[in-house]
């Protein structure tokens, strides 16, 4: 198959595909984190290109629930949200790519504005000890099917009282991360 891992520049979906034999590119603005046939650049780039499976990673930062509350706060932030939900919503349409799953974070926006996503599944759904709300929104793909549950991790509270993820506390390029058990499964499952 013929397979575009968008927004995406860890290299960790890609080399998963790339393993079982799929012609496999990754784009992103960022260069890959693991080498391997990747585009650095905009996607829409690759917008008229043929692929068998798309599988998009569009940034969460103005979309997903976490960033509620920054709406009233940052002026033109809500403007921000319009254009990523319509740039989230024009890749998941594109009639260039046979089979399409968009990732993104849990949103009550994109829920409202699109659609409920198809699945939403944990990392700790396929070995991977942590917690991370994970929704795909599927064109021509079956649901994604948990293969090894395990304990969700360790978490913490917030002066604020709100329980976290514990991992949470790295840096925003560790929560960008595909874990790899969910990795292995997203590729054997629909590749």
């Amino acid at each position: 198959m013929k397979i575009l891992i968008g927004c995406s520049y860890t290299g960790i979906l890609r080399e998963e595909f790339a393993k079982r034999g799929h012609d496999v590119t990754s784009c992103d603005y960022r260069d890959t984190l693991i080498p391997g046939k990747h585009h650095k650049g905009n996607i829409m780039d690759l917008y008229n290109e043929k692929f068998d499976l798309a599988i998009l990673h569009p940034d969460c930062k103005f979309l997903a629930f976490s960033g509620e509350q920054w709406i009233i706060k940052e002026p033109g932030r809500m403007k921000k949200r319009i254009n990523a939900l319509a740039f989230l919503m024009r890749l998941h349409n594109n009639k260039n790519w046979k089979s399409v799953a968009t990732e993104n974070s849990f949103s009550p926006f994109i829920e409202k504005y699109f659609r409920v996503p198809d699945c939403t599944v944990q990392p700790w759904q396929f070995g991977d000890p942590f917690q991370k709300r994970t929704c795909f929104w599927l064109r021509d793909l079956p649901i994604l099917l948990p293969t090894s549950i395990v304990s969700p991790g360790e978490f913490y509270r917030t002066p604020c009282g709100e329980r976290i993820p514990k991992w949470y506390s790295n840096n925003k390029k560790d929560r960008d991360k595909t874990f790899p058990g969910m990795a292995s499964a997203i590729a054997e499952q629909w590749g």
